[in-house]
């Protein structure tokens, strides 16, 4: 079951979607509301997966409904109801991330084959969340000596999990994916020094609030979490390849304080850097 609110100052034209919405059997609990502002207020206090909403209303339009929406949740899919082919209300749905519009008056057709593909979008991302949660609660669970191979697959996958083609047609569709895409190789090339996500949002032209809660939609993991994945690999490889000190191994991963990068490798492996170390080492000379 997913969530969608419906959002019209004109009634008939929120009973018509809803109609539609339950003459076809789509697995959406449906909430309405009459104008943008009233919709703006019911968000603060409840989270929806799809947002379907007129352009041209009173008090707050559709747009700046939008807007404040992906604000409140970045992962929100938005489909805008509008009869007004205007160039300057596009170049705000662009900057607005809009998924899609149907135009009115509703052609059914047009209706179904929109919300056709906001469900399979909508399934397909649950099911990637669902095997990124998988793989942490195996990596929870994992005893010390296989947590190395679940970390590994679950970098692969956090990795492969934000589409790197971007697809044909609207822009509007990737601009999340392609600043994820920054973010994650930013990281990559830069675990080791002490980001922030004052930087990392300036780096991918996103406000922190909104990289924040996109990164954790999209990839499944905080910022953070990722950040620590990462340094804590680092970590594993160059105690298992090289002789060098755990203060200067820590220092290279972006920990300045041996005792708390020491600290952080425990309660990541489950086991101290040292006993890894000679573990690997008497199993593998």
């Amino acid at each position: 079951m997913y969530y969608i609110l419906v959002v019209d100052d004109e009634l008939l034209e929120r009973e018509g979607v809803t109609f539609l919405l339950r003459k076809f059997g789509y697995p959406f609990q449906i909430f309405t509301q009459a104008n943008g502002k009233a919709a703006i207020e019911f968000l603060q206090g409840a989270s929806v997966d799809v947002i379907c909403s007129d352009i041209k209303m009173p008090f707050v339009d559709g747009l700046s409904l939008c807007e404040e929406a992906k604000k409140l949740n970045p992962a929100v899919k938005i489909v805008l109801l509008t009869a007004y082919n205007d160039f300057s209300y596009t170049r705000r749905a662009i900057r607005v991330h809009v998924d899609d519009y149907i135009m009115k008056p509703v052609v059914v057709s047009e209706f179904r084959e929109v919300m056709d593909r906001l469900l399979a979008e909508l399934d397909a991302s649950r099911a990637e969340r669902e095997r990124r949660r998988e793989l942490l609660r195996v990596y929870e669970a994992a005893p010390p000596e296989q947590r190395v191979k679940v970390l590994d697959e679950i970098l692969h996958e956090l990795q492969n999990s934000v589409p790197a083609d971007e697809p044909e047609g609207d822009p509007m569709a990737v601009s999340d994916h392609r600043a994820i895409r920054l973010a994650m190789a930013y990281i990559r090339e830069n675990y080791a020094r002490d980001l922030t996500m004052d930087q990392l949002a300036e780096k991918v032209c996103l406000s922190k609030g909104y990289l924040s809660n996109l990164f954790k939609n999209e990839v499944g993991v905080s910022v953070m979490q990722y950040i620590t994945m990462l340094r804590m690999q680092k970590a594993r490889q160059l105690l298992l390849t090289t002789n060098m000190r755990l203060g200067d191994i820590g220092e290279i991963v972006g920990y300045h304080n041996q005792s708390y990068f020491c600290l952080t490798f425990k309660k990541f492996y489950g086991v101290t850097a040292n006993s890894l170390r000679l573990g690997e080492n008497h199993e593998d000379p």
